[in-house]
């Protein structure tokens, strides 16, 4: 009798789906990270995994709290989209429902807007492509 597959073809399947919907968010100009919990740089396991994900696939992979609290602030928005003000500085008056973001909430300068019926993004000079 043949050794079953099921196991190995079924986690080669999960595999592609999540490469393939990070690809997906990053065509969008969206980043990704891959945060391995419980990671132990002790276990050859751990560390041959965590190679394959960031050389093979080429993506950011974290091991610990603190470097993933470092990679989320340092995406948090310093500036308002509206106006292009810190956001400590801005009130939220500058809002305007179903308004496209006019700066770049990560240094306020201004984006260019591109709209289509089916979706909408902004350039930055400095950032480059990202979902408006």
């Amino acid at each position: 009798m043949a050794p079953s597959i099921t196991a190995a073809s079924g986690l080669a399947a999960r595999h592609f789906s999540v490469a393939d919907s990070l690809a997906r968010l990053a065509a969008v100009g969206l980043n990704a990270v891959v945060y391995l919990n419980r990671y132990d740089d002790g276990d050859d396991l751990h560390r041959r995994n965590r190679a394959w994900l960031a050389d093979s696939d080429g993506l950011s992979v974290l091991t610990s709290i603190s470097a993933l609290v470092e990679w989320t602030l340092g995406r948090a928005p310093l500036h308002c989209g509206y106006c292009g003000k810190p956001v400590t500085e801005c009130d939220s008056s500058c809002t305007r429902p179903l308004d496209l973001d006019r700066f770049c909430v990560r240094c306020g300068r201004r984006v260019v807007v591109s709209l289509s019926p089916v979706r909408h993004s902004a350039r930055c000079k400095v950032h480059g492509t990202h979902c408006a």
